[in-house]
């Protein structure tokens, strides 16, 4: 009779994280508002016409917060959907409405950076890194 191989149950380690994910996307759907959050759900999809719809009802909310996390949403979707110059037709918008934010060219960086970012939630969510 062979001994019994101890059980290493990784569970507790994935639910763990699982949680810790949780409370991440709680805390980036308060920062973003549900319009912006949805349509960066969306967007992780591939989905760029919902994203778009979302991201141009956020862009109307009377909190600054969420108008600006729509903007950064329409912009990112164009970019990741090909549309590089709609994308670039709104950074001026950004400039003048993301305090974080002092030249065009500092936008069009960001815009690269989040779309990287993008890419690396889907490849961590197993999703392709690109919409097809």
């Amino acid at each position: 009779m062979t001994p019994p191989v101890p059980c290493r149950v990784p569970w507790p380690t994935a639910t763990k994280k699982k949680a810790q994910q949780a409370a991440e996307l709680e805390a980036l759907k308060k920062r973003l508002g549900d319009d912006a959050f949805n349509g960066l759900a969306a967007l992780v999809e591939c989905k760029h016409e919902v994203a778009q719809g979302y991201g141009r009802t956020a862009a109307k909310s009377n909190n600054p917060d969420f108008a600006l996390a729509g903007l950064w949403l329409q912009v990112i979707t164009f970019a990741d959907s090909g549309q590089e110059d709609q994308a670039r037709g709104l950074l001026p918008d950004l400039v003048e409405k993301d305090s974080k934010l002092s030249s065009v060219s500092q936008a069009e960086t960001e815009m690269q950076t989040a779309q990287q970012k993008l890419m690396d939630i889907r490849q961590e969510y197993k999703l392709p890194r690109e919409c097809g």
